[in-house]
C-alpha cells in the first residue's frame, strides 16, 4: 500500500518495484472512509478514463448506457467500471504466476 501523501509525492512504485499509474485510498474505519470519499472518487475517475469501452470490456455496452441513463452518481458508474477490469487484471496476473494465490480453509 502507499499513502496518500506518498503518492502525491511523487512514489509510483509498489513494495515489489512494480510500476503504479493511478491510486486508489485504502479504508481502515468508517471515519476514514468518509474522509477518502473525494480521493476515492477522484481515482474511480481517473481509471474510468483508462477502461475500454469497446468489446474488450467486462461491462456489456448496453449495461453502461443503462447505468448512465439512470441518473446514479458518476462516482458509481465509474466503480461498476473499473472493479470488474481490476479484479479481471488480478485473476489474470495469479494464473500466469505473476501474483501470489493463497487461500485459507
Amino acid at each position: 500500500a502507499v499513502s496518500c501523501t506518498a503518492w502525491r509525492g511523487g512514489l509510483r512504485q509498489a513494495a515489489w518495484k512494480e510500476p503504479m499509474s493511478h491510486w486508489l485510498p485504502l479504508y481502515v474505519h468508517r471515519l476514514h472512509a468518509k474522509q477518502a470519499q473525494p480521493l476515492l472518487e477522484e481515482g474511480l475517475s481517473l481509471l474510468a478514463q483508462s477502461v475500454p469501452i469497446d468489446d474488450d470490456s467486462h461491462l456489456p455496452m448496453i449495461l453502461r448506457l443503462s447505468l448512465a441513463s439512470t441518473g446514479i452518481p458518476q462516482v458509481a458508474v465509474n466503480a461498476m467500471a473499473v472493479l470488474p477490469e481490476m479484479m479481471h487484471q488480478l485473476v489474470k496476473q495469479v494464473l500466469e504466476g505473476d501474483r501470489h494465490a493463497s487461500l485459507k480453509l
